[in-house]
């Protein structure tokens, strides 16, 4: 016997599919999660028999091939992600249907830090599981698509070229400006980095010492410090945050260069977003966000943070050094 809310009705076989999967003949009930922009999530209460109650997510995703399309490599994703659980970083798969572009995962109880007040304590706990991350991994150069501050766009603006090559013009200066921060930068040893590690995207515990991070659909090789720009862009973080968020992550030493480089990638984030989106409305996905406007405000943010005296003093610290 099984329960369904009236709102994942439409998704009944889907449910009942990957929670037989798992537990035959289990009850369950179901209600939609807010979707990502690439997936239905819903939150499923599953009584197995003879066994207690437990809550987990069923995730109905893109197929690989559309996915890639847009930068995601669910092979990379898959493969990563039971690395990520045995060090807590990310909730337990269950289980993974690729042809059917279906998994089952824990639900993770907590708070999206996005709602969290004490903003220092999301942020030093942010930026010791980054770390994390990053010292797990570090020297994995499984590719992503989008991963990596300077490939990544580099197969965007490609991408971008191949369906409309009008279309990237308006960000022809900001690529111009990243071989430029490319060779400040200089090299550095790759990890694998989350590349979604967003405000929204992580859960604090109810115990408040530790958090899950959640989509990983875009994880590849790159440098670690761009999954720190990106959480600082995405939660607007001030001055003051983010050197609080790049002290934890370095623990110890001269920050002033590491400090630097997270300065700098802001751009790249905010380039990224908004190469993102223009690739995105020139293939069509997902027609009810306004994804050229979401770029002209990329756009105009990226203009502000290039003229910033900020950006300018992390440029001569990289430059000069």
């Amino acid at each position: 016997m099984t329960a369904t809310t009236s709102q994942s009705n439409g998704h009944h076989d889907l449910i009942e599919g990957a929670i037989g999967r798992i537990w035959p003949g289990a009850q369950w009930s179901a209600a939609p999660l807010d979707d990502g922009m690439t997936n239905r999530n819903f939150k499923v209460t599953v009584t197995p028999p003879g066994q207690p109650e437990r809550v987990v997510v069923v995730q109905e995703q893109l197929p690989a091939d559309k996915a890639a399309e847009i930068g995601i490599l669910r092979s990379n994703q898959m493969r990563i992600w039971p690395r990520m659980t045995e060090i807590g970083l990310a909730a337990e798969l269950l289980l993974a249907v690729e042809d059917l572009g279906l998994t089952v995962v824990e639900f993770v109880s907590g708070t999206r830090l996005s709602d969290v007040q004490d903003r220092a304590v999301a942020i030093r706990l942010t930026a010791r599981a980054l770390r994390r991350l990053h010292d797990e991994t570090r020297g994995d150069a499984t590719p992503g698509l989008v991963s990596d501050p300077f490939d990544g766009m580099t197969w965007l603006a490609a991408r971008i070229r191949d369906e409309n090559p009008t279309m990237l013009e308006d960000f022809r200066w900001a690529l111009d400006l990243v071989d430029r921060i490319q060779a400040a930068r200089g090299a550095y040893e790759p990890c694998q980095v989350h590349t979604d590690a967003t405000h929204v995207n992580i859960i604090l515990a109810p115990e408040g010492d530790r958090i899950t991070l959640l989509d990983w659909e875009f994880i590849g090789a790159g440098d670690g410090y761009m999954d720190l720009a990106h959480f600082a862009a995405r939660a607007e973080l001030t001055a003051e945050e983010e050197e609080l968020l790049v002290e934890t992550y370095e623990g110890s030493g001269d920050c002033a260069r590491a400090l630097a480089i997270v300065r700098v990638y802001r751009f790249i984030s905010m380039l990224r977003e908004g190469l993102w989106s223009v690739l995105a409305d020139g293939i069509g996905f997902l027609d009810e966000f306004d994804h050229a406007q979401y770029a002209r405000e990329c756009l105009e943010r990226m203009d502000n943070t290039a003229k910033s005296a900020v950006f300018t003093e992390a440029m001569e610290t990289l430059e000069h050094a």
